[in-house]
């Protein structure tokens, strides 16, 4: 018979993973809101297809132009994401009772370095490699935070009873697939236009991370409360 104890304590682990879960969904929505607002406020046009998502943060637009509202707006709005994954990190490192939560919260740690990366303006500024280190970085920690959530516990031989595979295993494994996948053509992308000097007849990298970031934001709310 289960005892009372373990009743409270998995009741707890409950309302831990749907805080968890609530603070994972909400880094979308701060982000878009985030790149939304600095769009307005870009004094000039923002070529979606030509332009990585750094020139909206940027102290100065790509022709020159005064950003100083725009890169507040930037840099606020990936800090307060570098502070919820923080804040992410604590709580999987404080409640070993939690799934992988080693594991996780380390991911949750290079979510946070990333974002504060990120935060700082890299166009235009002399502090560009540690804005592109903090990109690299925080993609690097969602994919891994994603293998982690979605599919790590069907796929590990260390536990006595693995789930069962359901319909739903079999969605997360194509959407971690797809999160992989996003991150290794956004990379090979960024080689081949940095390779080729400019002299790629399309945006490859500003298009693949576009396409990265929509399959990750995708992958997010994919995340079900046992993910957690």
């Amino acid at each position: 018979m289960t005892s009372d104890y373990q009743v409270l304590m998995d009741a707890k682990k409950v309302r831990l993973e749907k805080l968890l879960r609530i603070l994972i969904w909400i880094i979308p929505v701060i982000v878009t809101i985030t790149i939304a607002l600095c769009w307005v406020y870009y004094p000039e046009r923002y070529d979606f297809f030509q332009e990585f998502i750094s020139a909206l943060g940027s102290r100065l637009s790509q022709e020159g132009y005064n950003n100083t509202i725009s890169s507040i707006i930037f840099t606020v709005g990936f800090s307060i994401v570098g502070l919820n994954t923080l804040i992410i990190a604590i709580i999987y490192f404080i409640f070993p009772t939690l799934d992988f939560n080693i594991a996780k919260g380390a991911f949750s740690i290079l979510l946070t370095i990333g974002a504060v990366g990120i935060a700082i303006p890299g166009i235009n500024t002399t502090l560009h490699i540690i804005h592109g280190t903090g990109a690299f970085v925080f993609i690097l920690g969602f994919t891994f935070f994603n293998f982690y959530a979605q599919i790590y516990r069907f796929v590990t031989k260390h536990r006595p009873k693995r789930p069962q595979r359901t319909w739903g295993f079999y969605a997360d494994v194509i959407m971690t697939g797809l999160v992989f996948g996003a991150f290794l053509i956004f990379i090979l992308f960024y080689v081949l236009e940095r390779v080729a000097s400019g002299n790629v007849p399309i945006y490859l990298a500003e298009l693949g991370q576009k396409l990265l970031l929509i399959i990750d934001f995708t992958a997010i709310y994919f995340l079900d409360v046992d993910d957690m």
